[in-house]
């Protein structure tokens, strides 16, 4: 959303207010209007039923004379006695001639024989509720009926008090009734109506019959120019809603909905008392609230005369900022397109000036974040590639560079030569002297090794006491044991180290090839083999690897074929060891160890079946098999043995598979399949196989805790992983190397190492596990430092799957007795 439009929805947001009192000026003066019109119908209702209530009274007492008038009694009586009707019919002579109030008289009898009549047909249309009504009250009018003459209406008394006896009915003109009551109101917009409710039927008489009814405005027979005919409900003609309220008992209220006319109307009835009528007044809806129109448009005009200023106001008001706010919106599409040094420049008190004078601030901090930025992306460029301890080249860097080197060799012919250095006593000096001790030496040493070679060969350190020196563009291959002699001179002298003097020396494998002929996996694991063979002939000596290149692809075939028959010959197998809660006394969970039941050379340990794996370079694919046997084995115990059964599984992972790029994937594959949950399994990697390649393993090692996996590093303690580096990736555990557990069995051990680790793990929020346990005392001292995690001997060794299920039944772990 743009400024303006912004601009635009706050303007119009002030009309809000303006609209309000519009409405609530809508609504007081259409309650005040309805409020008039109810009360000008209840008025004109309750007068017209007055009058109606006074023209019956005066006809009732008319009739009361009528019926009270002895000699009319004595005719009667006599004519019943004798059968003599001439007395009879010369009394109703006479009534009809001095009572000119009434048109017609008649002398009903019980039976509902007419005895006499002024008339023919006069007492004919008596309703039998009228006659119900004298009988109980001594008097009634009602029963509006129609005649050739007109509409007319009934009175009925008792004929000498009589309320057994005969009655006396006079009929009159409806004019002497309805005339007044449906006399003109005054107003156009306003009618008055008479229902009568009688059992003739229900009908209306009304005042405005010109003015579109409910249905047809002529009723059957003739009527006076006074007094329309009436309308007729019946099964076809629908009954108004008014009407029907006022003959349903509501009347005296306030009535609204479809009246008589057919239109929507305001209205009240009121009954007329001793009767079968209803007066029924309207007031037409629309005529009522008619000045509410001129309200409506009012507020309707008034809100578009300010929306239309409000839109022209922020048209204006929004092209003047828009000028000014482009200058903001140009340096910032500027600094977006690299252009760092672009800034708005304006400069005013009002709020696009401080805007400006903020996003000038901002753009000079991020200026500088940017700068800093790149600064700390050469810093991690160049710590992916180098020893975070040493600044040497790492494993990735100095391969990389051996690649190279190895394609300038196959140009020039020239050889190339890899040492592996090896230091002899580095673990004796972190064991006496701590791993601070240990991290000088090994930067005093590094110094040295540069010193020691041409500028143009490349130093890296692989990971712990390993050293590995490149040497290319060498005139011939001997050349490489003079580097590997200057090497060893270099660490002839002693170092000084915390105020102590101490003297190291390296074992150093030599493998010199050409591009032609060797990889940089070749020459790099041929100097580590000739590392070994100089160890083996004691310190401070290096070694020619001296294999030629038949042999070395004759071993590697042979090695790559025996492993692959293991892979899918159903040679390897997994052992398990369980990890133990010292604390609680159970099982945290086990370790999966490979075997290779070898045909030739019997059952192998995991570090020969890993050298031979990587020889063929097929570690990857060992360490698939493992991952998908323990996840299935895990699940096959959960189905025997219930709750007995092992919480989770781990496995350890070689270096080439944490590089391989697909780890998460494969570990997420193998969980579904088996339906386990993530947080079962766990993954255990070496300090070296991170620091190999930091940037890879901080990729696979991301996936896997994305998906739920616990990660492990394995072996902790004998490598030189900082808190630093060790804080970037996501370990959840600590595995200390047996080698530190080990000396709390030595007289006057030291357990620093161990304690700083277990410090660090617990700062890290990590759990921490102590390999390699073997006794008792090393179980107390553990207790006593805080260790809640075990594994080792002391517990259970390795064993197959039938074998560690029969063990997890036995109820208690071995060992843990001993100590309490």
């Amino acid at each position: 959303m743009t400024l303006r439009h912004k601009l635009l929805l706050s303007l119009l947001a002030l009309l809000l207010p303006l609209v309000g009192l519009g409405a609530v000026a809508y609504v007081v003066t259409r309650d005040s209007l309805q409020d008039q019109a109810r009360r000008e119908v209840s008025r004109l209702s309750t007068d017209r039923a007055e009058v109606m209530t006074g023209l019956t009274g005066i006809a009732e007492s008319e009739l009361s004379s009528i019926a009270g008038w002895p000699d009319l009694v004595l005719a009667h009586e006599t004519a019943l006695r004798s059968g003599d009707r001439a007395p009879l019919e010369a009394a109703m002579t006479a009534v009809s001639t001095w009572w000119s109030g009434f048109e017609d008289l008649a002398v009903i009898e019980p039976d509902g024989r007419v005895s006499v009549a002024s008339s023919p047909g006069a007492g004919s249309h008596l309703d039998a509720g009228l006659v119900e009504l004298a009988r109980s009250r001594g008097r009634a009018a009602g029963l509006i009926f129609e005649s050739p003459d007109g509409p007319r209406f009934s009175v009925v008394q008792p004929l000498g008090g009589d309320r057994e006896g005969a009655l006396v009915v006079g009929e009159v003109s409806a004019d002497f009734l309805l005339g007044p009551v449906l006399a003109p109101t005054g107003s156009e917009d306003t009618e008055v109506a008479v229902i009568d409710t009688s059992d003739e039927g229900l009908r209306i008489y009304r005042s405005r019959p010109d003015r579109g009814d409910i249905g047809s405005t002529t009723g059957e027979g003739g009527g006076s120019a006074a007094v329309p005919p009436p309308i007729t409900m019946g099964s076809d003609r629908a009954v108004p809603e008014t009407v029907l309220a006022a003959v349903s008992g509501r009347t005296g209220a306030p009535l609204s909905g479809l009246g008589v006319s057919g239109r929507e109307v305001f209205a009240q009835a009121v009954d007329v008392p001793d009767t079968t009528w209803v007066v029924l007044a309207e007031e037409d809806r629309m005529a009522v609230l008619a000045p509410l129109v001129s309200i409506r448009n009012a507020v309707i005009a008034a809100a578009a005369l300010a929306a239309a200023l409000g839109v022209l106001l922020s048209w204006l008001l929004g092209r003047q900022l828009a000028r000014r706010l482009s200058r903001i919106r140009d340096a910032a599409d500027a600094i977006g397109e690299g252009d760092l040094t672009r800034r708005s420049g304006l400069r005013s008190g009002d709020e696009v000036g401080r805007l400006s004078e903020t996003f000038d601030r901002m753009a000079d901090t991020l200026a500088s974040d940017v700068q800093r930025q790149r600064q700390v992306e050469t810093q991690l460029a160049h710590q992916a590639l180098h020893d975070s301890l040493t600044g040497l080249a790492n494993r990735a860097k100095f391969m990389d560079r051996l690649q190279d080197a190895l394609a300038r060799s196959s140009r020039s012919g020239s050889p190339v030569a890899v040492l592996f250095c090896d230091l002899d006593n580095l673990k004796a000096v972190n064991d006496r002297m701590g791993h601070t001790a240990g991290d000088d030496l090994l930067i005093g040493i590094s110094e040295r090794f540069r010193r020691s070679v041409r500028p143009s060969d490349t130093v890296a350190r692989f990971g712990g006491d390993e050293f590995v020196v490149l040497c290319s563009e060498m005139a011939e291959p001997e050349d490489a044991t003079v580097v590997a002699q200057r090497l060893c001179r270099a660490l002839e002298e002693p170092f000084v180290i915390s105020g102590q003097q101490v003297n190291t020396s390296a074992s150093i494998g030599i493998a010199v090839g050409s591009g032609a002929a060797s990889t940089p996996e070749d020459l790099v694991q041929d100097a580590d083999v000739a590392m070994y063979r100089a160890k083996e002939g004691g310190k401070g000596r290096y070694v020619l690897h001296s294999e030629s290149v038949a042999d070395r692809t004759e071993r590697r075939e042979r090695s790559r074929a025996e492993a692959q028959r293991a892979l899918e010959g159903g040679q390897l197998r997994l052992e398990y060891q369980p990890i133990i809660d010292i604390a609680a006394g159970s099982v945290a969970g086990v370790e999966a160890l490979v075997r290779w039941d070898h045909p030739d050379r019997g059952t192998l340990a995991p570090a020969e079946i890993l050298a031979q794996f990587g020889d063929a370079g097929l570690v990857p694919d060992l360490d698939r098999w493992v991952i998908t046997a323990a996840v299935e084995q895990l699940a096959q115990w959960g189905d025997e043995l219930g709750e007995d059964s092992p919480a989770s599984v781990s496995v350890n992972l070689g270096s080439d598979t944490v590089r391989s790029g697909d780890l998460g994937d494969r570990v997420a594959g193998a969980l579904a399949e088996a339906g386990l949950d993530a947080e079962r399994f766990s993954v255990e990697v070496s300090e070296s196989a991170i620091n190999d390649d930091p940037v890879a393993a901080t990729v696979a090692l991301d996936d896997l805790h994305r998906i739920g996996v616990r990660i492990a590093m394995d072996d902790f303690g004998t490598g030189h992983t900082s808190v630093e580096r060790l804080g970037r990736y996501p370990i959840d555990t600590l595995k200390i190397d047996g080698s530190l557990v080990a000396t709390l069995d030595l007289p006057g051990g030291d357990d620093s190492a161990l304690v700083a680790s277990l410090s660090l793990a617990r700062a890290m929020g990590l759990r921490v596990v102590a390999e390699q346990v073997e006794t008792v005392a090393q179980v107390r001292a553990l207790e006593t430092l805080g260790f809640d995690l075990a594994q080792g001997n002391l517990f259970c060794g390795p064993l197959d799957p039938g074998g560690l299920a029969q063990w997890m039944t036995l109820g208690e772990v071995p060992g843990l007795g001993e100590t309490r």
